[in-house]
This record gives C-alpha cells, sequence and structure tokens, in this order.
C-alpha cells in the first residue's frame, strides 16, 4: 500500500460534541478533568487511497484518514493531496469530507463526520481500545487559484475508504453513560441510559425532540417527563446513576410513530448528567425512529 503524504494533527476541543455511542466525563473532580485535558491524544493514521475525477482523465486525490482520541472523545481527520495530469501539477489547496464509521466486529460503534481543520468535523465518544474496522465515505475538492471552500471546483473526486486500526488509549475514568433505543411496531417504545463507567452520574436526563414541531408529551406517561416552556422538549430527570444500573423511559409506540413521520422530520433525543458531557441538543445522529 501508498505511504500517507501527510496528517492533520490537533484534536478538536473536548468540549465540543455531536453523537451518540455512550462515553465518560469525570467524576466531577478538578484534579481528574485537569488530568484528561492534560492526556496527550493517540492518533492512528490510513495508508492513502486514491480516488479518480469521474469524466476528468488525470485529475485524482489522495486521501489519507486519522483517527484520533483523548480516552474520552475521539474524531477522524482527512489528509488530502489534489493532482492533475496523472501526478505531474498539484493542486495548492485541497480538501476531504464526509462521514466515517468505526465498527468492531461488524458492528457499528462510533460515526461521525471527517475533520479537515475544523472545517465540517464532528467528535464523538471513544469506545474504547481494540481493532476496528474505519469506513468512510469520502470526497476530495481542490483548486489552484485559493478559491473559498464554497468554490473548490476544479477537482471532485469522491470513493469509500475502509481500513483496519488499532486503538491502545483505555477509557478515561468517571461515569460513562451509553443510550439505546427499544422498537416496538413502527416505532421506538422505550429509552434506556445505563452507566457503564466505574462512577456515579449525577442528576441524568433525557431531552426528546420532534424536529418539525409535534408535542412531544404525548409520547410518554412516565411523571418524570415535562415538557419544556415552549412545549418544544421533552425533558426526563433520571436522577443519579450508579456505575452499571439503568433507567428506562417508556413511550407510546403509536404517539411517536407519527412523530417520526416525515411530516414533523423525526424523533430525537439525547442525554446527560452534571458530570457528563452534555450533548448540544438532539440531532439527526441521535434519531430513534426505525428505519425503513
Amino acid at each position: 500500500m501508498k505511504k500517507m503524504t501527510r496528517a492533520k494533527a490537533a484534536m478538536a476541543a473536548v468540549a465540543v460534541l455531536t453523537l451518540a455511542m455512550g462515553m465518560a466525563g469525570g467524576t466531577g473532580g478538578s484534579a481528574t478533568a485537569a488530568a484528561r485535558v492534560a492526556a496527550e491524544p493517540e492518533k492512528t493514521c490510513t495508508s492513502t487511497d486514491t480516488f479518480w475525477m469521474e469524466g476528468s482523465p488525470g485529475k485524482k486525490a489522495n486521501v489519507s484518514l486519522c483517527a484520533q482520541t483523548d480516552g474520552t472523545f475521539m474524531n477522524v481527520t482527512g489528509a488530502t493531496d489534489c493532482f492533475w495530469m496523472w501526478g505531474g501539477g498539484q493542486y495548492d489547496q485541497c480538501r476531504a469530507s464526509g462521514s466515517w464509521e468505526l465498527r468492531r466486529d461488524g458492528k457499528a460503534v462510533a460515526n461521525g463526520d471527517i475533520d479537515n481543520g475544523g472545517i465540517g468535523g464532528s467528535q464523538q465518544f471513544y469506545p474504547g481500545p481494540g481493532t476496528y474496522t474505519l469506513v468512510a465515505d469520502v470526497s476530495a475538492d481542490g483548486s489552484q487559484d485559493g478559491s473559498s471552500p464554497g468554490s473548490w471546483h476544479e477537482i471532485h473526486a469522491s470513493g469509500q475508504m475502509q481500513r483496519t486500526i488499532t486503538l491502545s488509549t483505555p477509557l478515561a475514568a468517571g461515569p460513562r453513560l451509553q443510550g439505546a433505543v427499544s422498537e416496538g411496531g413502527y416505532g421506538p417504545s422505550a429509552l434506556t441510559v445505563t452507566n457503564k463507567g466505574d462512577g456515579t452520574a449525577k442528576a441524568v436526563s433525557i431531552q426528546l425532540r420532534a424536529s418539525g414541531g409535534g408535542d412531544t408529551a404525548k409520547v410518554t406517561d412516565d411523571k418524570r417527563c415535562k415538557t419544556d416552556d415552549r412545549g418544544d422538549d421533552l425533558e426526563c430527570t433520571l436522577g443519579d446513576l450508579a456505575a452499571g444500573a439503568s433507567q428506562t423511559v417508556s413511550l407510546k409506540t403509536d404517539e411517536a410513530s407519527k412523530l417520526c413521520d416525515r411530516e414533523y422530520g423525526g424523533l430525537y433525543w439525547s442525554y446527560k448528567a452534571e458530570n457528563f458531557p452534555e450533548w448540544p441538543e438532539p440531532g439527526a445522529k441521535m434519531g430513534i425512529c426505525p428505519q425503513y
């Protein structure tokens, strides 16, 4: 295989989140938080793959990916070089975009968007040390005149990469929330949050939203769940979760399926704790509607 051309370094700030495999926050102590921030990130990079621009012979992009983690979060960055004349000339601007998925034993354990210098990337919870298959749908765009990213049109090449990578960083200490969705009929029937970490998660809560509108209060009879002042978000307060403990919120499948209808744009959730990183808001990576 070809050696990678270059790799963009630097973990994104650990405060930024988007998705959805569970991961640990600290136990709340400043010493633990400081140790996490100070941890040296691990970065594992793949060999390059080459994608050719369809309909433009000679235009190609060499792409490599790097998975990075500090034991709490992870992201995937892209490193690209774009060429014309079968490598005889190189564009002075070239970037990668797209999405990635990390699989273990054939099962997806993390996914997000490719980060290239902070453009369009996303950070996810680190699933732990092990050997994984990294699968990515990649687009490479480049230009020669230094134009803005929105007009990088001189080359556009795309394809799918699949590589085996090994990550060795141990999981960070503290609580580690992981969510699961149960299905019943044509809609979700329950939301469960489990603390997979080694410390108690304080004041755990779930937030539920219909992205296109709709009354989320109708999806459950759980007395722990109340809508906000605008009636847009349903928040369920679950209390503390000890290590290994779970809490479940049952949903009315018929009402949830209505909000899953395309008219409302889907149903989404997020979860958090006082000492666990908070998802900014329920988003597409946390959709709970069945995929048919």
